[in-house]
């Protein structure tokens, strides 16, 4: 029974194009999460406050070198040959922007 509402969720999600919102407890702690379809299924992404988020010049940063054009497109092949964007791929982009 739980199968069905499962996969009735994720199809009416990917069929909309819209994210669903919820609370999830993990680690005695309750989270906000957005639940988006992938592959049949469901994937949460875990949101964070503004709190928990570390502003870039409090991160270390590892030496900044510059690729070539050849190796930036042997670099970008690669991920086409070994990888794919997955469906709503463009959340995690969005959400990094909104919380910036």
């Amino acid at each position: 029974m739980a199968a069905k509402t499962y996969s009735l969720l994720s199809q009416a999600l990917k069929a909309s194009g819209k994210l669903a919102m919820g609370k999830v407890v993990l680690r005695d702690r309750e989270e906000v999460v957005a639940i988006a379809p992938l592959d049949g299924g469901l994937i949460l992404y875990k949101l964070r406050h503004p709190n928990e988020i570390r502003k870039m010049e409090g991160v270390p940063q590892v030496e900044k070198t510059e690729a070539n054009k050849d190796e930036l497109k042997l670099s970008l092949s690669l991920g086409r040959i070994h990888g794919r964007e997955p469906e709503g791929s463009g959340l995690e982009r969005s959400l990094s922007r909104s919380v910036a």
